[in-house]
């Protein structure tokens, strides 16, 4: 057995957590690699919000308390470049930032034979070409003493597949999600006991180390984490209760029984709610969608949020099992901000697509999800599980016949499709199927085919039986009936560019004659606690989106849609018509206006409220 040349200052560090609930294994892995193995290379991998992060960085709050030196290298922060990692580690090596290749090498291992150290890489195998430099140089440190931890989510059999050398001299340390027997027991030992509760959490992580312990923290700074009894007919509701633990993950310790995002203040909930939207994001979609102000104020604190994962590329996206809920509670409380980004998500991806930086196909992948035939009524719903797509083809001397099977994750067909394309370059889809049991199996379907419509003139899909939820679903993406069984789609007179376009715009449908009118009497009807909002009102709403949402709607564009320059505007129709706070005059007193003032900015705001909901 190869000692560590640090094993006498090793042997001081504890071989146990004393703050890593659950990972107590995984700990006294890292710790034996550290003082007593042969390897002094280790690689702690496993999926997105496992605790690699946490526990490397644990192990070397401890390293560093016990006086020993850690050079601490985030992909992150460091960069993705050669050059980035050559400035990072000359200057380590040397102070400055000047060097490279093998004069880099004998500088960190002068630097190691000087004074040991470990070397942590965090998120080494996102590194892309210059991830075989770096293990070079681990396998050189080890030979004089260093010690290096490499963190990653990739399999290493898969890293260094034909590299059995370099898998021979790893320790390999696996984390992975918490069994539900096991997570029951953490949140237990932290103080979480209520049944709901502790069930609810446990779906909501998925036995996520990272996120089952966030929402731990924050209910254990509660004195209680036992709902009150006054609120426990709100607790029957799955979402509120998702809310409500959301809430305690990011504000631990909250009294409030649901998450924030309701609010329509700026803050980092702003940009966890908008990334709900969309299944993966950056900075530069984030920007186009919420602005650049929010982003540039919250930006560094959101990326550090338990329930988000990092790609590489400086792409992220919400834990797949969150999302879905996080994406309820925002639809349900700001339901007009939810419109609005949608609309800016939708034109960022609609000018990609113009600009030629997406394709066809990934355009469509980016723009089904904003199909809404009514508002909050999506088509495709991107938080559904996706299932597997398979396409086969057969060529014959005057047409390709093409086959679609969608599988589940145990292999089953849920849904088949069959097309023959001929020398016209149509598409006649012949014969379709899906399984009624399963929720968004026709839909998806239908999703795949349309992915591949760019490359015809003309599609057309027979239906015999005239199901009505596809019908209703080819009607709506613009497909015209024929005088037999069959519907088609033409790409003569526009393009598919022209086509996604009209099909992603929002549900519109004529707003009243007078909006301005409309809206002071629907304000007049909250003032007065009553919903006659007026014929021309109920028309409007009732071929845009269900009626039970308008007033919430209505609410939402009121706090979040920019009514004017004059914040007094504002002010006004929440004092006047929320607050029931005094007479117009009385409020204009209140504000230190004339009433000319007054009523200029009142009647400013109700113009733009008019914009903002009636378009």
């Amino acid at each position: 057995m190869v000692i560590n040349t640090n094993i006498e200052k090793a042997a001081s560090l504890p071989t146990e957590s004393m703050a890593l609930a659950g990972q107590e294994l995984a700990w006294e892995s890292l710790y034996a690699s550290y003082a007593i193995d042969k390897h002094h290379v280790a690689y702690v991998w496993g999926a997105p919000g496992t605790g690699k992060t946490h526990l490397v960085q644990n192990f070397s709050d401890y390293l560093q308390e016990n006086s020993h030196s850690v050079l601490w290298s985030s992909v992150r922060y460091v960069g993705l470049s050669k050059q980035d990692w050559e400035r990072h580690l000359s200057r380590f090596a040397e102070g400055h930032g000047d060097l490279s290749g093998e004069m880099l090498i004998q500088a960190m291992i002068s630097r190691c034979q000087r004074q040991p150290f470990c070397w942590i890489v965090d998120a080494f195998d996102s590194l892309g070409s210059y991830r075989e430099s770096i293990i070079q140089l681990a396998m050189e440190l080890r030979r004089h003493g260093g010690y290096v931890i490499l963190t990653g989510r990739t399999s290493p059999f898969r890293l260094w597949s034909a590299q059995s050398y370099i898998r021979s001299h790893i320790h390999v340390i696996e984390l992975t999600n918490w069994e539900p027997e096991f997570a029951r027991t953490i949140l237990a030992n932290r103080g979480v006991t209520d049944a709901t509760i502790v069930e609810t959490a446990i779906r909501l992580s998925q036995g996520r180390p990272q996120l089952l312990t966030a929402i731990a923290d924050g209910l254990s700074v509660l004195q209680d984490s036992t709902v009150p009894a006054e609120t426990l007919s709100f607790m029957t509701n799955p979402v509120d209760l998702s809310g409500y633990l959301i809430e305690q993950i990011c504000h631990p310790g909250s009294q409030r029984m649901t998450w924030r995002a309701g609010q329509s203040s700026d803050s980092v909930d702003t940009l966890i709610a908008a990334a709900a939207l969309v299944p993966m994001f950056n900075r530069e979609w984030m920007t186009r969608v919420v602005g650049r102000t929010v982003v540039n104020h919250f930006w560094d604190e959101f990326v550090t949020l338990p329930f988000l994962e990092s790609y590489r590329g400086g792409y992220y996206r919400l834990f797949v099992h969150l999302r879905p809920q996080i994406a309820a509670v925002v639809q349900k409380n700001r339901p007009w901000t939810w419109e609005q980004w949608t609309k800016k998500a939708a034109g960022y991806y609609l000018s990609r697509l113009q600009s030629g930086t997406t394709d066809w196909q990934q355009a469509w992948k980016l723009l089904s999800g904003f199909i809404r035939p009514r508002l909050g009524s999506f088509m495709f719903d991107t938080n559904q599980p996706a299932f597997s797509v398979v396409w086969s083809n057969a060529t014959t001397p005057v047409s390709t016949r093409l086959d679609l099977h969608l599988t589940d994750s145990e292999g089953r067909i849920v849904a088949e499709s069959t097309g023959v394309v001929g020398d016209s370059g149509a598409l006649h889809i012949i014969d379709s199927a899906w399984d009624l049991t399963e929720p968004g199996a026709m839909g998806q379907m239908v999703s795949a085919l349309a992915a591949t419509f760019y490359r015809y003139r003309e599609i057309v899909w027979d239906l015999p039986s005239q199901p009505p939820d596809l019908t209703a679903i080819l009607e709506f993406l613009q497909f015209t009936r024929g005088e037999d069984t069959s519907w088609s789609l033409q790409f003569h007179d526009r393009s598919f560019k022209e086509w996604i376009a009209q099909i992603v715009a929002p549900p519109a449908a004529q707003s009243p004659s007078d909006p301005v009118g409309a809206v002071q009497r629907v304000l007049h009807a909250i003032r007065d606690n009553h919903e006659d909002y007026g014929a021309d009102v109920e028309q409007f709403w009732h071929r845009t989106a269900a009626w039970g949402s308008f007033r919430t709607w209505f609410l939402d564009a009121l706090h979040s849609a920019p009514l004017g320059e004059h914040v007094d505007g504002k002010t006004v129709l929440v004092l006047y018509y929320l607050d029931h706070r005094g007479t117009h005059e009385e409020l204009a007193e209140v504000l230190h206006v004339s009433r000319a003032t007054y009523f200029r900015n009142h009647r400013g705001a109700l113009e733009k409220l008019a914009e903002a909901v009636f378009g």
